[in-house]
């Protein structure tokens, strides 16, 4: 039987995994105390922005992260609101559903 909260936990730990910061880290095979040596930033920091608890990084941020991942500004940004419109738009429900689908098969 689902754990009351589990649902929610499986759509933060879903749309994390979908986070163009978190996609573009995993693809270098870094974690994110590298990722954060690398572009100044601390490692709660990297977690916060994976977890999209931070919906609008400043300026300097998102510039750090570009020239540590080696993404144009614009790439970038693009990526993220795509991301963030994600987030707005899908239900936890619906990824939960989807996610217990395919457990199942």
């Amino acid at each position: 039987m689902t754990q009351p909260g589990s649902r929610r936990s499986c759509y933060d730990r879903a749309m994390s995994e979908l986070c163009p910061v978190r996609v573009e880290r995993v693809r270098r095979g870094w974690s994110q105390q590298q990722l954060g040596k690398r572009s100044g930033l601390t490692q709660q920091q990297i977690a916060l922005l994976e977890q999209g608890k931070v919906t609008d990084p400043k300026l300097t941020t998102i510039v750090a992260l570009c020239k540590a991942l080696g993404m144009s500004m614009v790439g970038f940004i693009h990526a993220w609101l795509k991301w963030r419109e994600l987030l707005e738009t899908v239900s936890p429900q619906a990824v939960a559903h989807k996610l217990l689908a395919e457990s199942k098969k």
